[in-house]
C-alpha cells in the first residue's frame, strides 16, 4: 500500500513538472507583452466616442414660466 502511495505521489509531482515546462506563451518577453498591450490600449482608446443626441421629432417649446 505505501509503494502505491509513494508511485502515485511520484507520478504526480512529474506531472507537474511537465505541466510547467509546456506553457506556451505567444510572447517571447514580458516587453513583447506590454507593447502588445499598450497597442490594445490604444486601439480602445481610438474607438472612444461620444453618445451624441439628436432630436428626431419637433415639440413645442415649453412655456418658460407656466404660472
Amino acid at each position: 500500500m505505501k509503494r502505491l502511495i509513494v508511485f502515485c505521489f511520484t507520478l504526480a509531482l512529474v506531472r507537474m513538472a511537465s505541466a510547467e515546462d509546456q506553457s506556451t506563451s505567444p510572447y517571447a518577453t514580458a516587453a513583447d507583452f506590454a507593447k502588445y498591450a499598450m497597442k490594445l490600449r490604444e486601439v480602445a482608446l481610438l474607438k472612444v466616442e461620444p453618445q451624441v443626441f439628436v432630436p428626431t421629432a419637433s415639440r413645442p417649446a415649453p412655456t418658460r414660466f407656466p404660472w
